[in-house]
């Protein structure tokens, strides 16, 4: 396996390695070359290189010692199972790869954090000329002035002369009371609104767009599409028709998507729009809510990394069946 520098790693928009692109492109990702070796001792081999080439500081020794000792754990357990191991190995490889790329997406908000605490830290710069003696006094002096104004106008108005304005009943003019109808108090409780209704996202594997460099700079990024539903039976709808769902989606990238420039926010709402129809037509009845598309970095972005690639979270505990929990 050649050892090529970190630096020459491709790069996210934001500047992080795209360790999506790392692990998982085909013929070249570290998944890829690693499954392409002849025996279990060249397996070995491969995936302890990546390991020591992904855990190079001093700091990441306890790390890199437990990792290697897991893929020694995954080789003799394989034994003669050569396909068994390739596949152990890989989901080693996408745990760290898992990993690498949540710790970007953190990177990335501490970064963004940072930018806006030093934008407001040149904003308390700007205005520390008011701070000073010669402006200070004479501003407070009018706001102590401006203070006492409005109180005076409160008082004024509430312990000032009022007229009587009670209407007199003239000379001669008997009062008589007249009985009035009893009329129901009005109800004026608010109308009860039903809480709104949690939806359970289905989570598919990645999507590479476009498909195959177009030439000059631009490089195939890779996005997450999450799918929204009610309830967790109506994701059967989806998972039993797969392989149509997502060649369906891959028609909405090449109609929605440009493919020799950069992807902007509103192509990426109506790509979601586009997916969500095209997906209930497909289906017996329309189970989709709602489409989530977020691209690699971002923080929606969520994918199913082992078959069969349409996931949902694992059932909380209070929603299990009785039957479940009594055993």
């Amino acid at each position: 396996m050649a050892q090529s520098p970190k630096t020459a790693w491709q790069k996210t928009p934001e500047g992080t390695t795209d360790w999506e692109s790392v692990f998982e492109t085909p013929e070249t990702g570290f998944i890829a070359l690693v499954s392409q070796v002849p025996s279990i001792e060249a397996l070995k081999l491969a995936a302890t290189v990546v390991i020591e080439k992904l855990f190079t500081r001093k700091a990441d020794t306890a790390e890199r010692t437990k990792l290697i000792g897991q893929l020694d754990d995954i080789i003799a357990k394989s034994g003669d199972d050569f396909a068994a191991a390739v596949e152990a190995t890989a989901r080693l490889l996408r745990t760290i790869k898992d990993t690498r790329i949540e710790k970007a997406r953190a990177y990335i908000e501490r970064k963004k954090a940072g930018a806006a605490i030093d934008r407001r830290t040149g904003l308390l710069w700007k205005i520390d000329f008011l701070l000073k003696p010669a402006v200070l006094f004479p501003v407070g002096g009018l706001f102590i002035a401006a203070l006492a104004a409005l109180m005076f106008l409160v008082l004024q108005s509430t312990f000032g002369p009022t007229k009587d304005i009670t209407p007199q009943r003239p000379e001669g003019v008997v009062e008589r009371s007249i009985p009035l109808e009893t009329v129901p108090p009005e109800d004026t409780a608010p109308p009860k609104v039903a809480p709104p209704v949690a939806l359970i996202p289905v989570l598919l594997k990645t999507f590479r767009w476009p498909l195959l460099a177009q030439g000059g700079t631009g490089q195939p990024q890779y996005y997450a599409v999450v799918l929204y539903i009610r309830e967790r039976e109506e994701s059967r709808l989806i998972c039993r028709r797969l392989p149509k769902v997502l060649d369906t989606i891959y028609q909405s990238f090449n109609t929605v998507m440009p493919i020799s420039s950069a992807v902007q926010k509103e192509e990426l709402n109506q790509l979601q729009g586009s997916v969500r129809r095209a997906i209930n037509a497909l289906l017996p009845t329309s189970v989709i809510m709602s489409v989530e598309v977020a691209r690699y970095g971002e923080k929606g972005f969520r994918v199913a990394n082992l078959p069969p690639f349409c996931n949902l979270p694992k059932r909380p505990p209070e929603e299990k069946p009785a039957k479940d929990k009594e055993e």
